[in-house]
């Protein structure tokens, strides 16, 4: 009996007493008993109570003991449960504290951005790769990699979600504002331990270099993804370079603030050996100097779960959102507008990486404040520093009062770009070709 039990979850993984009572036609006693024994090895995992029982047949995992709490910090910094997580062999299951049953392809989407990326995340895979088995680049992690990962270690990652089997301690925050020399002295060994090579690529392999900060100034907590550049060197043009993009990702940013607010605050910070770029977190707060989270999600896994459909830009993305309800009429255009500013700025980066949406109780809220605006196209490339020519391409289906909103807040950029004293002379240049490029365009 309990073979035949077996072979049927084999083909449903999630079944209730009476699917089991009508496929092997026997009592629902009967079925009771012969898979008690199959919950108690670990098989299977009985869901929901009373008339809503369902019994789950589970995949195990080697070091990974199931369920696996889901839960998440809120932004009191108190720790809210959310549910019970599975692993079964078609995906996953999660048994949410109301009873109610999510099944997932996989993982539940929203974990995918856990996954360790880019320039930290390759830092990050590199500590913990051998005590979860993994390999050492973060990509060719499997499932079952992240989730040992996620539930080993408490680390910065983003968002609010929290899998580690420990108990949580929020972080204390201190309560003394950090001078500026303190934060230059903090951020110079940061800087030094993660090592930036000197044709400015990171030795992490080729992501812009960053760390994570949070510090209290003018009693306001700041916390922060700092960028910084190389050492100061004048006669190596990529150094030169990496430090105009951070001035032009601090001014891109400024701009969109300026239009409506929404963009990440930023702040330039010079200790005349290296240039520091703090980009404000919008995912993390201090509440009662205890760090708190808010839950985000990267428009790419939200597209990927809501919409099942490629984007080729923010465009076409907010297209596909607006067609699933997902998004409002202000955040719509707002994505138009974002696409066209890109546009004008020369950001070749506006993928679907670099936007994110607000996400609490398993659902998205909105669009997050703008980041990662600059004008990637010249960024350096294994060490060399190319000037390509203004060239604008506009998306087939964007909104064209969203459009002649970018091209002016794109107009604003370069002549914020062309006067500021911490641009060097050459990407002054640079500004100068784009304002001529633009007024011809219109």
């Amino acid at each position: 009996m309990q073979e035949r039990i077996r072979n049927y979850f084999r083909t449903c993984q999630l079944v209730t007493p009476a699917e089991l009572v009508a496929v092997l036609g026997v009592s629902r006693s009967t079925v009771t008993r012969h898979i008690r024994p199959l919950i108690a090895q670990g098989v299977v995992a009985r869901l929901g109570q009373g008339k809503n029982i369902q019994y789950l047949y589970t995949k195990p995992v080697p070091e990974l003991q199931q369920p696996i709490v889901l839960r998440k910090i809120n932004a009191q910094a108190e720790v809210e449960e959310i549910g019970h997580l599975w692993l079964t062999y078609s995906g996953s299951v999660l048994e949410k504290l109301d009873g109610s049953i999510i099944e997932y392809d996989g993982l539940p989407w929203y974990m995918h951005d856990l996954m360790p990326k880019g320039f930290l995340g390759r830092r990050i895979a590199k500590r913990v790769c051998r005590r979860i088995k993994a390999p050492v680049q973060p990509d060719r992690w499997t499932d079952a990699d992240l989730l040992r990962f996620l539930t080993k270690f408490r680390l910065d990652i983003t968002g609010d979600l929290y899998l580690s089997a420990g108990e949580y301690q929020p972080k204390a925050r201190k309560q003394e504002n950090t001078s500026l020399e303190m934060v230059l002295e903090k951020y110079g060994d940061c800087a030094q331990k993660t090592g930036v090579s000197v044709n400015g690529q990171s030795t992490a392999g080729g992501e812009q270099a960053k760390f994570t900060s949070t510090r209290r100034e003018n009693n306001v907590y700041k916390s922060c993804l700092v960028k910084y550049s190389p050492s100061i060197d004048s006669n190596n043009p990529t150094v030169v370079r990496m430090r105009d993009l951070l001035v032009c990702e601090h001014l891109a940013l400024e701009v969109l603030r300026d239009y409506n607010g929404h963009a990440s605050e930023t702040e330039l910070l010079d200790d005349g050996t290296r240039l520091y770029l703090e980009v404000s977190r919008f995912d993390r707060v201090v509440h009662n100097n205890l760090q708190g989270h808010i839950g985000m999600v990267s428009l790419e896994s939200v597209l990927a779960e809501h919409c099942g459909d490629y984007a080729a830009n923010w465009v076409d993305a907010s297209i596909l959102l607006q067609q699933e309800g997902l998004v409002s009429d202000h955040d719509f255009k707002l994505m138009h507008t974002w696409q066209a500013f890109s546009s004008f700025i020369a950001n070749s980066d506006a993928h679907n990486g670099n936007i994110s949406m607000f996400f609490d109780e398993l659902q998205v809220q909105g669009i997050t404040p703008a980041y990662d605006m600059l004008p990637m196209m010249y960024m350096p490339i294994a060490g060399e520093v190319s000037m390509p020519a203004p060239k604008v391409n506009k998306p087939k289906r964007i909104d064209t009062e969203s459009w002649k909103i970018g091209c002016q807040l794109g107009v604003q950029f370069w002549q914020r770009v062309a006067v500021d004293d911490r641009v060097s002379d050459s990407f002054k240049g640079v500004a100068r070709h784009w304002l001529t490029y633009i007024k011809d365009y219109e």
